[in-house]
């Protein structure tokens, strides 16, 4: 599910960049 909001938040009008930094932050809340 947080993978889904991480895509979502990459396409949202904010830009890929904020996607990506979500992306990280969920990615080290992961390991």
């Amino acid at each position: 599910m947080s993978t889904a909001v991480a895509m979502n938040t990459s396409h949202d009008a904010t830009g890929s960049s904020t996607g990506k930094y979500y992306a990280s932050k969920i990615a080290e809340l992961r390991e």
